[in-house]
């Protein structure tokens, strides 16, 4: 949201008012509610958006600090509600308080993922990515960032006095098998319409042959033995787990 805008929707309500010092998760007002109305305004909120989490978390920071660490946890398990989602819903509340731009992120194992990450570690991630990108995050993606994060870790420790533009990058080869990575976990995960169904054995066959070549080059980079799609079957014996690549 720019500077001196006024905000117009709920989500740049949170945005404007969460991180705030006197109030920082936003749950004055809702002290002065009602254990049991807050308790039903939690459970409509169970859904794995982000919104709703931080509205279902607001809730739950507010309920807790009425009632007490030692009878919060035995409130969450009278009402039968996940212990997980409860935690999950507290942990973006406190995280979007630092860092707005997650207030973004898109439902699902995206946000389920990195919510399980310790503070320093979300802060080391993402903790500059522009609302942008939040947005168009996957669980790839974030797997991604943190072996990019982990080398120029260990090239800091290597060379601490190294300035940050010295930091080595991953190699070509890194981010190409990070992307064949990233497509190929989306494939296992992409529910294929019906009208698209009698073009998959084409693409089986596509994939195959590539992923044969591609581990063909990775196994021997020289590219000193014949591929064993060249081989004549009569001159040796090759495994089909060999064939496989």
């Amino acid at each position: 949201m720019s500077r001196g805008k006024k905000p117009t929707t709920e989500l740049e309500h949170l945005a404007a008012g969460l991180g705030q010092a006197e109030d920082p998760y936003l749950i004055k007002e809702l002290l002065g509610l009602r254990i049991e109305d807050l308790a039903a305004e939690m459970d409509k909120e169970m859904r794995y958006t982000a919104v709703s989490l931080i509205r279902a978390g607001r809730f739950c920071m507010a309920m807790k600090k009425k009632l007490g660490h030692g009878h919060w946890e035995d409130y969450v398990t009278a009402k039968r509600w996940s212990p997980s989602y409860v935690r999950l819903s507290m942990k973006l509340l406190e995280v979007v308080a630092r860092f707005p731009q997650l207030m973004h992120l898109p439902p699902g194992r995206v946000t389920d993922r990195l919510l399980n990450l310790p503070m320093p570690k979300i802060e080391e991630a993402i903790g500059d990515l522009p609302p942008e990108a939040v947005k168009k995050l996957t669980p790839w993606d974030l797997e991604e960032i943190y072996q990019r994060k982990a080398v120029e870790n260990q090239k800091a420790k290597r060379n601490p006095k190294a300035p940050s533009r010295e930091v080595e990058l991953p190699s070509e080869l890194t981010n190409l098998v990070n992307q064949v990575t990233s497509a190929l976990n989306r494939l296992i995960e992409y529910a294929i319409p019906a009208k698209e169904r009698d073009i998959c054995e084409r693409y089986l066959r596509e994939i195959e042959v590539l992923w044969n070549r591609a581990a063909y080059n990775l196994r021997d980079p020289e590219h000193k033995t014949v591929p064993w799609w060249e081989r004549n079957p009569a001159q040796d014996d090759v495994s089909e787990e060999e064939h496989a690549g």
